[in-house]
C-alpha cells in the first residue's frame, strides 16, 4: 500500500481542527500522571544509582583499610630489619678486629718458631 492520496488539500481551517485535537489530548490528568511516573522513575534509578555508590565506596574503604594494615606491618618489619643490619654490622667490625688481631699473633708466632 502506498500513501493516500486526499481529494482535498488542508486549508488553515483543517490544520486549526488539528491543533485543537492535539491539545485535546494533552489534559492536565494525562500531565499529571506523566509527571507522576517521571518522578518515581528518577526516584528509582537515583535509588539504585546511591546502591552502587555505596557499595562502591564501601569496597574501597575496605582496601583503605587492609592497605593500611599492610604499610603497619610493613614499617615494623623495616623496623626489625634495621636493628638486624646494625647487629649485623657490629658483628662483623668485631669479627675483623678479631681476625686482625689473631693474624698479628700468628705472625709473631711464626717469627718466634723461625728464630
Amino acid at each position: 500500500m502506498g500513501p493516500i492520496k486526499h481529494a482535498l488539500q488542508c486549508t488553515t481551517e483543517c490544520r486549526e481542527e488539528l491543533l485543537a485535537m492535539i491539545g485535546d489530548c494533552l489534559t492536565m490528568k494525562g500531565l499529571w500522571k506523566f509527571l507522576g511516573i517521571f518522578v518515581v522513575g528518577m526516584i528509582f534509578i537515583l535509588g539504585v544509582g546511591g546502591a552502587i555508590y555505596e557499595n562502591s565506596q564501601a569496597g574501597q574503604n575496605k582496601q583503605i583499610e587492609v592497605n593500611a594494615a599492610q604499610t603497619q606491618v610493613n614499617t615494623l618489619t623495616l623496623i626489625e630489619v634495621k636493628k638486624d643490619l646494625a647487629y649485623l654490622k657490629e658483628g662483623q667490625q668485631k669479627m675483623e678486629r678479631d681476625s686482625q688481631e689473631n693474624f698479628k699473633a700468628l705472625l709473631k708466632e711464626i717469627k718466634s718458631i723461625r728464630k
